[in-house]
């Protein structure tokens, strides 16, 4: 009986990624790298979208906050009617007037408590947090893509074995039916490789329901259609070598970190600008303006030209008690924003403190898989003989063709969570982006022509 296992044939010769991705080639120019997956979906994401919009909405912030160090000009003018009534000692009086008033003010602050400095670093360290948040969420759809361009690829390696799987249960199938229509095998034997192929064949719609699911799952992530995928590798010398090593990794490298890292440095520039309203502000006002008069007593018309330098000057005595509150309140949210970031270090080093067991393990799992799969192969050879020769039972050849089935779906599945696991891994250390190299101020470039293209101020 031929062998139609020709999916995993060349396992002794090859390695375990390198035989994983030599079932995922295509001889098609076409064919989308995981890394050219990753550059499109970053681009074009919605969530990395949003991240990259409230990044530009926090620049302008800074923007805002540094125009309090600048000078204001200001016109203002007012042109109407007034009537007047005058009680005098000498009689009553009813004026109407026309009156006509412009102005124009300079104003400058000198010392305003040090609120403008502080809130521009504040609105900086804002911007440096928004930034970190725009790198995390563009790592955290990276490490989506990888997973559903993984989850492709294995789906349509399951469904090859399950093809190949069936093929063997319908060859055997032909040669039970022809031995039984010539009376050289019992019904009993027909009706096992009947119901051992129905079995193949219910794995064969499993495995292209889950490849349908996966395909879906890949389109709601990239928004294209899984074509032509190839099986990708990853740069071993950006892993780190132990998990302490790691752990340092993501302490210094993770963006989330990092960004709730800013947000503690955000509020304690924000709880500074607070003190400011218990100092005394200072500014400069220069200005002009013009007055015209007409009334219907002409000896009332006139016009006034007045010039006026003035250093104004105030202090916040008492106002209820809102400066203290708001100084408790930033108080407050700078340990927020500490526990916060807390709470990322733990989930983080969580996350990869699994990702780094699952690579230790299942890289371990991966050599007795390959060694039971040679070993599977040589048994149904030998059983195959022998069930030829009447050594073997029927029920003893299916038995080992599904050991190797079941042994050659387990390789394929552990070699792509362990890979997975990798990716895990360099998303945790803030470098799946590096490893892919893709380059984030590419990522920004289309976002920053339409930015261009917004209207000045008028």
């Amino acid at each position: 009986m031929g062998r139609c296992f020709s999916l995993l044939s060349s396992l002794s010769a090859c390695s375990t990624l390198a035989l994983v991705g030599a079932l995922s080639l295509s001889s098609s120019s076409s064919a989308n790298s995981l890394q050219e997956t990753i550059a499109y979906t970053i681009e074009t994401n919605p969530e990395v979208l949003i991240s990259i919009n409230q990044l530009r909405a926090s620049e302008e912030q800074v923007d805002i906050e540094r125009a309090g160090y600048l000078p204001k000009l200001g016109v203002s003018g007012r042109l109407g009617w007034q009537r007047k009534h005058s009680r005098l000692s000498s009689g009553n009086s009813k004026t109407t007037d026309r009156v006509g008033e412009t102005s124009i003010s300079l104003k400058q602050m000198l010392f305003d408590g040090f609120r403008t400095s502080n809130r521009v670093e504040g609105a900086e360290m804002d911007t440096q947090s928004r930034s970190m948040m725009m790198h995390a969420r563009a790592e955290s759809v990276a490490l989506k893509v990888a997973e559903v361009y993984l989850k492709v690829i294995r789906s349509e390696q399951l469904v090859e074995l399950a093809r190949e799987n069936l093929a063997v249960h319908d060859e055997i199938y032909d040669q039970i039916f022809q031995r039984a229509d010539s009376g050289l095998s019992r019904s009993s034997d027909l009706e096992q490789i009947r119901s051992r192929r129905a079995r193949a064949s219910a794995n064969l719609i499993t495995a292209i329901n889950t490849l349908s699911n996966s395909r879906s799952e890949y389109f709601s992530i990239v928004n294209r259609k899984p074509l032509n995928l190839m099986m990708p590798m990853v740069d071993s010398t950006l892993l780190p070598v132990s998990l302490d090593e790691a752990m340092a990794m993501a302490g210094q490298n993770n963006p989330t970190i990092q960004a709730a890292s800013y947000d503690i440095k955000t509020y304690e520039a924000q709880a500074d600008a607070t003190k400011s309203n218990f100092l005394p502000q200072l500014d400069i006002e220069v200005g002009q303006s013009w007055s015209d008069i007409r009334s219907d007593i002409p000896a009332s018309d006139g016009r006034n030209d007045t010039l006026s330098a003035m250093l104004n000057f105030s202090y916040n005595i008492y106002n209820g008690g809102a400066d203290q509150a708001r100084r408790r309140e930033a108080a407050w949210r700078i340990e927020e924003a500490r526990a916060s970031r807390e709470l990322s270090y733990r989930n983080i080093t969580r996350d990869l403190r699994l990702a780094w067991d699952a690579f230790i393990y299942l890289d371990g799992q991966v050599q007795y898989l390959e060694e039971h799969i040679t070993a599977s192969r040589e048994v149904a050879k030998a059983y195959q003989q022998q069930f030829r020769l009447g050594k073997r039972s029927l029920l003893d050849l299916l038995d080992t063709e599904n050991e190797l089935f079941q042994s050659q779906r387990d390789f394929i599945q552990t070699v792509h969570e362990e890979l997975f696991s990798r990716y895990r891994i360099l998303q945790a250390t803030g470098q799946l982006l590096e490893s892919m190299n893709v380059d984030l101020p590419m990522v920004l470039q289309a976002e920053m022509n339409f930015r261009a293209t917004l209207p000045e101020d008028q």
